[in-house]
């Protein structure tokens, strides 16, 4: 697998202020930090998800090593593994007590199964 990192330039991307994000990081005494929480860049036209165009960059990426890449989709899906299993749980739960509350209901002592 490739350990090398490879840097690229992109020309002309499109700044994007994503709806329902405040543009308190576009003022001109916002830190470097406020802005880059404030835009994202993409190519793609996102105003038919509500984004506000703000602006176009050039943006130099250092890409990670194949292997810093995989690790990093590897520990991606795991989190997102996680977060799907605890709702299932969750919904399985909600589900098990309303079961557990019907049977309750429906129980009369002395009656066998």
């Amino acid at each position: 697998m490739n350990t090398k990192t490879t840097t690229r330039t992109l020309n002309d991307v499109g700044v994007w202020l994503p709806q329902y994000t405040s543009p308190h990081g576009l003022r001109p005494d916002a830190t470097d930090e406020e802005f880059a929480s404030t835009v994202s860049l993409s190519e793609s036209d996102m105003s038919e998800h509500g984004w506000t165009k703000v602006g176009t960059a050039v943006a130099t990426v250092t890409l990670f090593s194949e292997k810093e890449i995989t690790t990093n989709k590897l520990t991606s899906l795991q989190t997102e593994l996680r977060s799907v299993r605890a709702a299932a749980e969750k919904k399985c739960n909600a589900i098990l007590e309303q079961i557990n509350k019907l049977q309750a209901l429906e129980y009369t002592p002395g009656e066998t199964a």
